[in-house]
C-alpha cells in the first residue's frame, strides 16, 4: 500500500476513508459511490475527493458499497444493451415513420 494508505493517522474523517477502503482492498473489491455513481480501486479511492464522515452511519453506509467489480461490469452491460434496444426501436420507429410519410404523398 503506498503513501495514500498512510496520510493522517490523527484524521477521523481519513480514518474512516481508510476503513472502506480497506475492506474493500481485503475482499479483493472495489468501492462504489452510490452518490457520484462511481467505481474506485481502494488505491483509487484513497486518493480521490470521495468524503467519508467519521460518524460512520446509515448515510455511508448508503453512500458507499464495497462489491466485486464484476457486478458493475455486468450492470454497465445491461444497460448498454437496454440503450441498444431503445435505439433500435427508435430507430425503427423513424424509419417508418418516414417510408410511410413517403409513400403517402
Amino acid at each position: 500500500m503506498d503513501g495514500a494508505w498512510n496520510k493522517s493517522d490523527k484524521d477521523p474523517d481519513y480514518m474512516e476513508k481508510r476503513v472502506h477502503a480497506k475492506d474493500a482492498y481485503y475482499s479483493d473489491c472495489w468501492i462504489y459511490s452510490t452518490h457520484t455513481q462511481k467505481w474506485y480501486t481502494p488505491e483509487e479511492f484513497m486518493a480521490g475527493n470521495e468524503r467519508v464522515s467519521h460518524y460512520r452511519g446509515r448515510e455511508d453506509e448508503r453512500q458507499f458499497k464495497i462489491m466485486d467489480p464484476k457486478a458493475g461490469l455486468k450492470d454497465k452491460l445491461a444497460k448498454l444493451k437496454e440503450i441498444q434496444n431503445d435505439i433500435d426501436e427508435f430507430s425503427t420507429r423513424m424509419m417508418d415513420y418516414y417510408e410511410f410519410k413517403k409513400k403517402k404523398k
